[in-house]
């Protein structure tokens, strides 16, 4: 009897405190973090990665990753990366908005979405007129990803066309997968 009640005193001494709780993916401080048109924009809320490994790799595997973070959560503004290649990620090479061809296949080596706080869009990719990306890994790790990107990107919807330069492109996020 004993033990149940001091049992029953630890359980409800124990309380979760709601003030050091962490968002999924942000025990890190992840981020991801990007002047757009010279204005500092910072993505923190669930800044993590998607970057599936095959089992068994063959000569036609197609390497993805998907780089993604939000303002917050109650905020819908966001900024995702979206890469693919014929190799394995990796740091030391410059990965940009170019068709590339992947075993016979063409296809987009990068794009970049940015949505900001107002609804307004922004897509940089391979298929859209002068917009660029480039992106460097400085670390590819087993539980994170972290580099730098740079570019220009298109204001979807605009009319003339805007165009806006996206400069000190930084992440640092947390890999899923």
């Amino acid at each position: 009897m004993l033990l149940i009640v001091l049992l029953a005193v630890l359980a409800g001494s124990c309380k979760k405190d709601s003030s050091t709780s962490k968002t999924p993916n942000n025990d890190k401080d992840y981020y991801i973090k990007l002047k757009l048109n010279g204005v500092q924009k910072q993505y923190t809320f669930n800044a993590t990665s998607l970057m599936p490994i095959p089992t068994v790799p063959t000569a036609s595997t197609i390497y993805t990753c998907e780089l993604t973070a939000l303002l917050s959560a109650t905020n819908t503004a966001w900024v995702t990366v979206g890469l693919t290649d014929g190799a394995k990620f990796a740091t030391g090479k410059t990965y940009t908005e170019q068709l590339i061809t992947i075993n016979g296949t063409i296809t987009i080596q990068g794009s970049f979405t940015y949505k900001d706080e107002d609804g307004v869009i922004y897509f940089a990719s391979g298929t859209t007129a002068n917009t660029s990306l480039k992106l460097n890994f400085t670390e590819v790790a087993a539980d994170h990803l972290k580099g730098t990107f740079s570019g220009t990107m298109l204001k979807v919807g605009s009319s003339p066309l805007v165009y806006v330069p996206i400069t000190e492109g930084e992440f640092f996020v947390g890999r899923s997968l």
